[in-house]
């Protein structure tokens, strides 16, 4: 028995009496004559509480805690395959915004500002013709994903959504390298839809390894990786805002493409090239009908612009 284990009058007398020798604690435990004086101090004693140092005070709890500088005020230690589905239940009880005026702000704004760039046929592939006829021959209920960089602008620029597809992107977040992991948690949730992912030939290279995920699952993914010969946005930056002056050439970083063909190898991934325009729409179709994941390869032009439709009129 140590003094923490100490917690009334009692302990510390027991614990007195297994350490001191026997005629001091005796002699300090004991009292003269009929003791009446040890008794009273026994009974002022008694009316002493030892006020714990958990649960003092609890008028006012305060139940928040810091995770990572960032102060939480109601922490919850909960299995989320448990609390999702119960948050989610929660969540579509309520009304939801539709934020119409906004929609429509937006949509009056895209259709008073159309892109004046016409779609190119020719090699090689115009990135704007391409993801125009990946969002034409999308069906009803596929889900389309975008990157960050050029893929994510053109494919906002071109599709039109006239089937009630849905698209899942990082918007202005522009977050290299959040098609695969976007795509797989919408095929995860989504099973029974195909899911059409593009992806910059520069992105691909932040999640690689997440291919291994949709081999091994063998998800419905149509993962369209976008080869341009290697952050054509990042030199398109460069060109125009630094007049050229790149940071980056293949000589001093080796920055560059790939060998794609090898990556879906290595992932146990069937690749699929598209390097001409006169293929793309046989090649989308064949593609689009299979229900296994595949990896194709589309060959863009390195020079491709990216269009601004305010600036462009």
């Amino acid at each position: 028995m140590n003094l923490k284990d100490c917690h009334n009058v009692e302990d510390f007398r027991k614990l007195a009496k297994k350490k001191l020798p026997s005629p001091i604690f005796h002699y300090i435990d004991g009292g003269s004559d009929d003791e009446i004086t040890l008794k009273r101090n026994t009974e002022s004693f008694n009316k002493c509480d030892l006020i714990p140092s958990v649960l003092a005070d609890v008028s006012n709890i305060d139940l928040s805690t810091t995770v990572l500088g960032q102060k939480i005020d109601f922490p919850m230690n909960y299995d989320l395959a448990e609390f999702m589905p119960e948050f989610y239940k929660k969540i579509f009880k309520n009304s939801q915004k539709t934020y119409e005026k906004w929609n429509n702000f937006c949509e009056n704004l895209k259709n008073s500002n159309p892109i004046v760039k016409k779609l190119t046929q020719k090699n090689p592939i115009d990135l704007y013709y391409f993801m125009q006829k990946l969002g034409a021959l999308s069906k009803k209920n596929d889900v389309l994903i975008t990157d960050a960089g050029s893929n994510y602008y053109i494919g906002g620029q071109v599709w039109d959504f006239q089937k009630g597809q849905k698209e899942i992107s990082s918007v202005t977040n522009a977050a290299m390298g959040l098609s695969i992991p976007l795509a797989i948690g919408a095929a995860v949730a989504s099973p029974k839809q195909q899911i059409l992912a593009v992806t910059g030939d520069g992105s691909l290279e932040l999640n690689i390894q997440e291919l291994k995920t949709i081999s091994h699952y063998k998800f419905n993914i149509k993962l369209f990786v976008i080869n341009n010969g290697g952050y054509v946005s990042m030199h398109n930056w460069q060109d125009t805002i630094f007049k050229g002056r790149r940071l980056d050439t293949p000589t001093d970083t080796g920055d560059g493409t790939l060998n794609l063909k090898n990556i879906a190898k290595a992932f146990d991934m069937e690749h699929f090239l598209i390097s001409k325009h006169e293929l793309i729409e046989k090649s989308l179709k064949k593609i689009l009908k299979s229900k296994k994941p595949l990896f194709v390869e589309v060959v863009t032009d390195n020079r491709q612009k990216i269009f601004d439709a305010l600036k462009e009129k």
